[in-house]
C-alpha cells in the first residue's frame, strides 16, 4: 500500500524509510518551490508547538528550529549574520525572555 504526505521531510527519512524496507517516493523541489515548502513546514510546525503537549514540546521546538535554521539558507542568507543581526536586535531592543505584552 502507498501512503503519500506531499510534505518536505528531513534529509534522512528516505534511509529511514528504506531500513524498514519501504520504498520512498521523493522529488527534489526547485528553489522557490522549496523556499516555499520551508514556509509550509514552519507553519506546520508552530502549530504542532502550539498543540504541543509539555512533554513533546522539546521535540517539536526542535523540529521548528530545523526548519529556522534552513529558511535563511534557502534565501541567500548567512545563518552567522542572521545570529548577528539577533544580537543587534536583543541589544538595541530586548529579547523575549520576560512575559510583557503591549
Amino acid at each position: 500500500m502507498r501512503v503519500g504526505y506531499d510534505t518536505l521531510v528531513r534529509d534522512r527519512i528516505s534511509e529511514i524509510i528504506e531500513s524498514n524496507r519501504h520504498q520512498p517516493v521523493t522529488h527534489t523541489p526547485d528553489d522557490a518551490s522549496y523556499y516555499a515548502a520551508l514556509l509550509a513546514k514552519l507553519a506546520e510546525e508552530t502549530q504542532e508547538v502550539r498543540l504541543a503537549s509539555a512533554e513533546d514540546l522539546p521535540v517539536e521546538l526542535a523540529d521548528m528550529l530545523e526548519v529556522v535554521r534552513a529558511l535563511p539558507r534557502a534565501a541567500g542568507m548567512n545563518w552567522e549574520k542572521l545570529l548577528d543581526l539577533t544580537a543587534d536586535q536583543r541589544s538595541e531592543r530586548g529579547g523575549f525572555g520576560s512575559s510583557s505584552n503591549t
